[in-house]
């Protein structure tokens, strides 16, 4: 008995004989997919919860952040592309995101 299977754009040819042997690298690569999305959920919850605690405890604004904050305040659209106050740089559509 002769079946075919298609994974990932290549052609593999499976008998009863070798389907075993076959499938085991199959089945290793869906458990090595499966821990990757696990860990890298784990580290998006670890990241997420951090930044919550952060943000809760109320830590104030150091240097960079409240420098980016003074422009905000100082500066229109058309004013960013002058460049920024207080030796700062910041990518453009992020300072009018930050505007708006």
């Amino acid at each position: 008995m002769l079946r075919i299977l298609r994974m990932d754009a290549k052609m593999e040819v499976e008998t009863d004989a070798n389907s075993r042997r076959l499938r085991e690298p199959l089945l290793s690569t869906f458990a090595d997919t499966h821990w990757l999305r696990c860990w890298t959920a784990a580290f998006v919850v670890i990241g997420l919860v951090e930044r919550t605690v952060r943000y809760l405890l109320q830590f104030p604004y150091w240097g960079d952040e409240a420098f980016v904050g003074l422009n905000l305040m100082d500066q229109t659209y058309i004013g960013f592309f002058q460049g920024l106050k207080y030796v700062q740089v910041a990518p453009l559509l992020f300072l009018w995101s930050e505007l708006t």
